[in-house]
């Protein structure tokens, strides 16, 4: 009877510590939120920039076709 409540209770604390193990990776996960999103922002600034010197560089180069025409 001891050993059976000895194996219960172990096995308890089995499930108990993989119980706590996936709150925190699921914490670890939410703690890296903030930096995923201004990593995001930062890529997002990068493209706008990116397009808008894309665009510059055609307008330049449509203009100047122009004027030699």
């Amino acid at each position: 009877k001891i050993y059976e409540e000895k194996q219960v209770n172990i096995l308890k604390a089995i499930e108990e510590g993989k119980v706590v193990e996936k709150i925190k990776v699921m914490a670890d996960s939410i703690a890296d939120i903030p930096s995923i999103v201004v990593y995001i922002s930062s890529l997002e600034e990068f493209i706008l920039l990116e397009f808008d010197n894309i665009v510059d560089i055609r307008f330049r180069v449509f203009s100047a076709a122009l004027f030699k025409a």
